[in-house]
């Protein structure tokens, strides 16, 4: 209501409202005639408007719409509306309720007009249009609907409109504001999740990020890439996802400021630490670099640590994923010098799970979970968790603990097997991983039964990545190979 109303408007009809109705009960309905009134006297909302005919159409049902935009001609584009579902296949079939529409209000951005502050509707769609005409935008430039994500709906463009906003984004990105472009990544992805595009479609608009430096959009981008990474991380297609993205990770740390420095604050600290977190992850070598170097400081003066506190997790999984055995050996000292109540000791303790080496890991495994008694028993867990999303030693790891599962629930409990299943389970994709991991909890039956909804549940996870990886793995690893 703000965004169509103004916040002006919204402001004094709210003040209105509450004077009015201070010492009685009230409605929505009365709620929304003072609106109507104020926004009628400040000429903010159409005199042949009332917000109770808008509203009455997003506060009466439940979802929000999907606003599809066409070309019709060089100076016209067509848009319809329909409800968003979760299944395309439904998609159409949704659309014959006429009660499934809305009154919505329309907020345009253009590229002769690129204005994302004055957000008044520049056309609506009524409750009972599905399909509208709208002229007076040149279809030759780009053209965004739901300028800085104004209204609650997803907008899916033609190819041609597409197009024309990837190249925006391609030469100057903060033409289009912030939030406009998080929302425009996040409708593309979700967009692939339900099978409305194809994903080629969605990965289009990832190619512009080595200029992204918007904690709010690399936020989006990390919440929906995340996913896919962990599908194929142990996959061929992992390969073709890190020659792919590590490259832009690195560009937009450098446009940031690759280093974290004593005067840095702000969102950039934040966002430093995901792209840092990323690139060392998908192993350039150049974040790689960058952490064994402050790691190699910090061994050769352990009384001052010179690791800024933003990125030391970072540092201390990268330089121990990375490294050889005296690095090894170094944390391993430098962990049992520091203080139990430090934070610093939690920290480089889960990032032990990061290491590749088995060498390592499996008698660190049995040092750390059976024979140190000064570690509590929820870090304990949450080393066993770290380990599982290791892609390199997952599966070293799941084999050690099914050979160990019994001795482990008498250390740690049940809870542990659980929460390594439900770690997991976003990243497991094969069959094979999918047996040993049924047989562990058939075979320790009893001990998991009170988990036993749970794992199900997880094994379900499973089977939907397996279906997945059948469906994506081969086109998203072409696709990042070609790009």
């Amino acid at each position: 209501m703000e965004e169509f109303l103004t916040p002006c408007t919204m402001k004094n009809g709210l003040n209105n409202y509450l004077k009015k109705k201070s010492y009685e009960g009230a409605t929505q309905n009365e709620l929304f005639q003072v609106l109507t009134e104020e926004g009628h006297q400040d000429g903010t909302l159409p005199l042949n408007r009332t917000v109770k005919e808008v509203m009455d159409t997003w506060s009466l049902q439940s979802g929000f719409p999907l606003v599809r935009v066409t070309k019709s001609s060089k100076n016209r584009i067509f848009v319809t509306q329909e409800r968003f579902v979760k299944d395309v296949k439904y998609s159409k079939e949704s659309t014959l309720d006429p009660h499934d529409l809305w009154t919505i209000p329309v907020a345009v951005a253009t590229a002769d007009n690129p204005d994302f502050d004055d957000l008044t509707p520049d056309f609506w769609i009524e409750k009972d249009v599905r399909f509208k005409s709208i002229e007076g935008y040149d279809t030759t430039k780009w053209i965004l609907l739901n300028a800085d994500a104004a209204g609650y709906y997803r907008v899916l463009y033609d190819d041609t409109l597409l197009n024309l906003l990837l190249d925006q984004l391609n030469n100057d990105p903060t033409v289009i504001s912030v939030v406009s472009r998080s929302q425009l990544i996040d409708d593309y992805f979700t967009f692939w999740v339900h099978k409305f595009i194809q994903v080629e479609d969605t990965l289009q608009l990832t190619k512009y990020l080595g200029h992204e430096t918007e904690a709010v959009v690399w936020t989006t981008v990390f919440s929906h890439l995340r996913p896919i990474l962990n599908k194929v991380s142990d996959t061929l297609t992992f390969n073709a996802f890190r020659s792919y993205l590590a490259p832009k990770l690195i560009q937009a740390l450098t446009l940031i400021g690759f280093e974290q420095l004593p005067h840095h604050n702000g969102t950039n600290v934040i966002l430093r630490s995901e792209l840092l977190d990323w690139a060392c992850s998908l192993q350039h070598a150049r974040c790689l670099t960058y952490a064994s170097k402050l790691f190699s400081e910090w061994h050769a003066s352990p009384g001052m640590n010179p690791i800024p506190v933003d990125i030391r997790s970072v540092v201390y999984c990268a330089a121990l994923a990375n490294g050889d055995a005296d690095t090894f050996a170094a944390a391993l000292t430098m962990y049992k010098s520091l203080s139990t109540s430090g934070i610093d000791k939690s920290l480089l303790f889960v990032a032990f799970g990061c290491a590749n080496d088995a060498n390592f890991i499996i008698p660190l495994l049995r040092d750390l979970l059976f024979e140190s008694s000064d570690i509590i028993t929820p870090l304990k867990i949450l080393f066993l968790q770290v380990l599982g999303t290791n892609r390199i030693s997952r599966t070293e790891t799941t084999n050690y603990i099914a050979r160990s599962a019994s001795k482990l629930i008498k250390a740690l409990g049940a809870v542990a097997i659980s929460n390594y299943i439900h770690t997991i389970s976003t990243y497991v994709g094969t069959t094979g991983e999918l047996k040993t991991l049924e047989q562990m909890v058939q075979d320790n039956a009893e001990d998991l039964e009170t988990f036993r909804p749970t794992l199900n549940a997880n094994f379900i996870i499973i089977r939907k990545n397996i279906q997945w990886r059948k469906e994506n793995e081969e086109r998203l690893r072409i696709w990042f190979s070609e790009n």
